[in-house]
């Protein structure tokens, strides 16, 4: 899948789960429950965006799809600059409003050149500065990733200031223990739990603000839906300490729901071989897990279709429709995910043509949708 690859790995140090719960009486038990749940709202708001870019970093396996998405790599073969060093270059959607709006640059140095080198095997050390989507603020930090066969490995230390609220958080993976991130399939041990990804390891994190000082541990396994908060103290600004209980808390569907899909959409897709255009898509409810879509070209219908919203994460809606041009008559079997503000979503498609001249023949696109 393009989606689960080394922006992940952003996302991944990036994402603050929270809690909630009120503090009693005892107001250094409230802040420390504040800044918990301080850190819930800057995942849906920033960390889970971030994974948008996963598909624009799986480019490095596909030239073809990287040109289109406009991903450049430049290398830097200066002198006394290590061996397989690229500075990339990344448009990005900053206020998720469908435009790119900002450029990301991304500095890696692979272990072999990456246009030879087979997915599986590939590691690189990555070093990044980043916006802060819908806050004043950025992420920078240093990491390594290994690709997978399916999915990556990741480890490192990201440090997020978001001057919103004049917090700083700290993120750490040890590299001893990396934190292995795939796309959720559903099987028992491929559990979604953030969001539409199924990760396993722990990820240590420190909060600091006007408050205090709020340090904990989340601890994910892929063969469950909740995400563990454990060792969680906080060190309030007027030095009196508090000790949370563990607690688990869910990140599956990003606080989406089959509502949320409800709305027309204009898609821009790109397809491969070479194909792209421009389609107007509108959803509306017909039951609890199920969207009928209607798309339009040149304010013609092309085609109805249904979509099947997954009800364990409804970010997901997959399905196939098929459609006859020049080629054939071809499926198209499509997966769409939603982004958590439900302003925009991204498709990951196959057709191939069952009759006609191109029967057999097929291709993949990709594209990303915006409210209209």
């Amino acid at each position: 899948m393009r989606r689960v690859t080394t922006a992940m790995m952003v996302m991944a140090l990036s994402l603050g789960l929270g809690c909630s719960g009120g503090g009693g009486g005892n107001p250094t038990v409230a802040a420390a429950n504040a800044e918990t749940n301080y850190t819930s709202q800057l995942a849906n708001s920033l960390g889970l965006d971030l994974a948008a870019l996963s598909t624009l970093f799986d480019t490095i396996f596909d030239p073809d799809a990287a040109a289109a998405a406009g991903v450049t790599f430049v290398l830097d073969d200066g002198p006394g600059v290590a061996p397989h060093t690229y500075d990339v270059q990344f448009p990005y959607d900053q206020n998720q409003n469908g435009t790119t709006d900002t450029t990301i640059i991304v500095r890696i140095v692979f272990n072999e050149a990456p246009g030879d080198a087979p997915r599986a095997g590939l590691t690189a050390t990555l070093t990044l500065t980043a916006p802060l989507v819908g806050f004043d603020g950025t992420a920078s930090g240093n990491g390594t990733v290994e690709w997978l066969t399916v999915g990556i490995r990741v480890s490192g230390d990201v440090t997020i200031d978001d001057r919103s609220s004049g917090r700083m958080i700290d993120v750490t993976i040890d590299p001893a223990n990396p934190l292995t991130i795939k796309e959720a399939t559903g099987d028992p041990d491929s559990q979604a739990n953030v969001c539409d990804m199924s990760a396993e390891g722990t990820v240590g994190v420190t909060i600091t603000s006007a408050q205090g000082i709020l340090s904990m541990i989340w601890n994910l396994l892929s063969s469950s839906g909740l995400v563990n908060l454990s060792d969680i103290s906080f060190a309030a600004a007027d030095e009196t300490n508090a000790d949370l209980p563990n607690q688990d808390v869910a990140l599956d569907d990003c606080g989406v729901t089959i509502d949320t899909w409800v709305g027309a959409f204009v898609l821009e897709w790109n397809c491969i071989p070479l194909e792209s255009g421009i389609t107007t898509h509108t959803f509306e409810k017909i039951s609890s897990t199920q969207l009928r879509g209607t798309a339009v070209e040149d304010d013609a219908v092309v085609f109805t279709y249904t979509l099947n919203v997954d009800p364990n994460n409804p970010r997901v809606a997959t399905g196939t429709f098929s459609e006859t041009d020049s080629g054939g008559t071809y499926v198209e079997t499509f997966r769409y995910t939603i982004a958590p503000h439900g302003n925009s979503w991204t498709q990951d498609n196959r057709y191939e043509y069952q009759s006609g001249p191109l029967q057999g023949s097929g291709g993949d696109c990709f594209g990303t949708a915006t409210r209209d």
